[in-house]
């Protein structure tokens, strides 16, 4: 029971992170789990502190290597989702990026603006909510086709506190 629970919670929090919109219907359902999201936070919280926050990490590298079996997955014409991965220590979660076709792309642009347009979208997307709650930090790293970096971003809770 409890792996099906746990199962349900990371699927729930693969297709938040998705976007995906559910209709009237399944908002009961989104509600219930929803709530389930809530305690494991709170559990996740507590097991910061004194080290037992499996149940919460357990649903967070499901939620990983379900969105992993999917990559690369195209997220608009040029940025491609390579992979997502969160840290042994629950402290952080990272997405890596590649931006697939650099013509007409400009580095430096990207660079000054990439960390306000994250932040702001850590701040207003509902679907960040579960890492918000959880105070979790969320690295973004770009990449160019040839496996170059080309920016790497962190925004912690101070920044969308």
């Amino acid at each position: 029971m409890m792996k099906k629970n746990l199962l349900i919670i990371a699927c729930t929090f693969a297709v938040s992170l998705f976007f995906v919109q559910c209709n009237s219907k399944e908002k009961s359902q989104e509600k219930i789990v929803e709530d389930m999201l809530e305690q494991k936070i709170k559990e996740h919280k507590e097991g910061l502190e004194n080290g037992t926050n499996t149940q919460f990490m357990d649903a967070l590298r499901i939620t990983m290597n379900t969105i992993n079996k999917q990559c690369p997955i195209m997220i608009d014409e040029i940025t491609r989702l390579d992979s997502c991965s969160i840290a042994d220590n629950g402290s952080s979660v990272s997405y890596f990026y590649t931006i697939t076709n650099m013509d007409g792309f400009d580095k430096s642009v990207f660079k000054e603006s990439i960390k306000e347009i994250l932040v702001q979208a850590v701040k207003t997307n509902p679907d960040m909510k579960i890492l918000r709650t959880a105070k979790m930090s969320i690295n973004y790293k770009y990449s160019d086709p040839k496996g170059g970096e080309i920016v790497a971003v962190q925004v912690t809770p101070k920044d969308y506190e």
